[in-house]
Protein backbone atom coordinates (compact mmCIF):
# COMPACT_ATOMS: atom_id res chain seq x y z
CA UNK A 1 0.00 0.00 0.00
CA UNK A 2 1.01 3.04 -1.46
CA UNK A 3 -0.28 6.27 -0.04
CA UNK A 4 -0.35 10.14 0.84
CA UNK A 5 -1.64 12.57 3.75
CA UNK A 6 -1.15 16.16 3.28
CA UNK A 7 2.68 16.63 2.20
CA UNK A 8 3.54 12.92 4.21
CA UNK A 9 3.95 9.98 1.08
CA UNK A 10 4.23 6.69 2.68
CA UNK A 11 4.50 2.78 2.40
CA UNK A 12 2.96 0.04 4.18
CA UNK A 13 3.97 -4.05 3.78
CA UNK A 14 3.19 -6.63 5.64
CA UNK A 15 4.70 -10.32 5.06
CA UNK A 16 3.43 -13.20 6.98
CA UNK A 17 5.74 -14.26 9.84
CA UNK A 18 8.28 -16.58 9.47
CA UNK A 19 8.58 -19.31 12.53
CA UNK A 20 11.94 -20.98 13.55
CA UNK A 21 12.71 -23.67 15.76
CA UNK A 22 15.82 -22.82 16.24
CA UNK A 23 17.05 -19.08 17.94
CA UNK A 24 19.71 -17.68 16.06
CA UNK A 25 22.72 -17.39 17.84
CA UNK A 26 24.25 -13.51 17.68
CA UNK A 27 27.79 -13.11 15.95
CA UNK A 28 29.01 -11.34 19.13
CA UNK A 29 29.66 -13.52 21.98
CA UNK A 30 31.09 -11.99 25.00
CA UNK A 31 30.79 -11.27 28.73
CA UNK A 32 33.50 -8.73 28.96
CA UNK A 33 31.12 -5.38 29.85
CA UNK A 34 32.55 -3.27 32.98
CA UNK A 35 30.61 -3.33 35.85
CA UNK A 36 30.48 0.54 36.11
CA UNK A 37 29.44 1.16 32.36
CA UNK A 38 28.38 4.72 33.46
CA UNK A 39 32.09 5.55 34.68
CA UNK A 40 33.56 3.52 31.77
CA UNK A 41 31.92 5.37 29.32
CA UNK A 42 31.52 9.28 30.83
CA UNK A 43 34.52 10.23 29.55
CA UNK A 44 33.32 9.91 25.59
CA UNK A 45 30.82 11.98 26.31
CA UNK A 46 30.85 16.04 26.40
CA UNK A 47 28.93 17.67 29.63
CA UNK A 48 26.34 20.45 28.54
CA UNK A 49 26.70 23.86 29.93
CA UNK A 50 24.44 25.41 32.25
CA UNK A 51 22.03 22.40 31.97
CA UNK A 52 20.09 21.40 35.10
CA UNK A 53 21.23 18.70 37.71
CA UNK A 54 20.57 15.96 36.27
CA UNK A 55 20.49 17.04 32.71
CA UNK A 56 24.53 17.81 32.20
CA UNK A 57 24.62 14.19 29.83
CA UNK A 58 21.17 13.29 28.50
CA UNK A 59 18.48 16.01 28.42
CA UNK A 60 14.62 15.25 27.54
CA UNK A 61 13.55 16.07 23.90
CA UNK A 62 11.19 18.06 22.92
CA UNK A 63 8.08 15.86 20.67
CA UNK A 64 7.69 17.84 17.47
CA UNK A 65 6.00 15.17 15.37
CA UNK A 66 3.92 11.94 16.52
CA UNK A 67 2.39 9.47 14.39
Amino acid sequence: IIGARGTLLFSYQELPAEVSAVPRRGLLDTSRTPEDWHGTMEPHFERWAGAAHGQELWRPLRLIFSF
